[in-house]
């Protein structure tokens, strides 16, 4: 099954025998982004991360949600924790720049763990306990989130140069958006992330 949101609803597609509409529902206003676990999805809102259980089938169920001041507002989900960026500047509202670790091992009463200052957030990713942040101007910053109270003090590595909006991290490459193009990373020593091809 294939989860997609849009402004105000959220759509089921079955991708097993063409593409067909399975379930359409309306989850609110000003949604931006999904992530998927094999129980859960998370939904960013401008206001804060929604849960949705995948338990009832093709139709799923609202479970809980916690809120932040106005913000875009990516998703990132590992174990127990949620990672969220807001950003508050531009068309996004008035919030703080920040990412937020939510703790959800309690999925149906999420609670915010810590807060931790950005520059401009964007996309972010994660592969164990390294996390990637798209921080705008300030490039993709990668960081050892094993210590949750103090992600930011752990800086690994940074990308500099470009405008980062979304990453994807896998074993030992990354592919990374930005508005001069899309690069493919390799980061095997994760200090020194190597470029490895561009598409402009």
């Amino acid at each position: 099954i294939l989860y997609l949101v849009d402004n105000t609803s959220l759509t089921t597609i079955d991708v097993t025998n063409g593409f067909k509409t399975l379930y359409t529902g309306n989850i609110g206003f000003e949604i931006e982004t999904i992530f998927g676990t094999a129980s859960h999805l998370f939904i960013g809102t401008s206001t804060g991360m929604l849960i949705y259980s995948r338990n009832n089938g093709y139709q799923p169920t609202y479970l809980s949600g916690i809120s932040h001041a106005r913000g875009c507002d990516p998703v990132a989900v590992q174990g127990s924790y949620a990672y969220v960026t807001v950003r508050g500047n531009g068309n996004c509202g008035e919030a703080n720049n920040e990412l937020l670790v939510v703790d959800i091992r309690n999925i149906s009463a999420p609670t915010l763990h810590s807060a931790h200052a950005m520059n401009s957030p964007y996309g972010l990713g994660l592969n164990n306990d390294v996390l990637f942040i798209c921080d705008g101007t300030s490039g993709l910053r990668i960081f050892d989130k094993s210590s949750l109270e103090t992600i930011t003090q752990n800086e690994l590595a940074t990308v500099t140069g470009i405008d980062a909006y979304d990453v994807i991290p896998l074993e030992t490459t990354f592919i990374l958006s930005t508005s001069q193009g899309v690069f493919q990373y390799d980061y095997t020593d994760v200090t020194k992330p190597r470029l490895l091809s561009k598409l402009y």
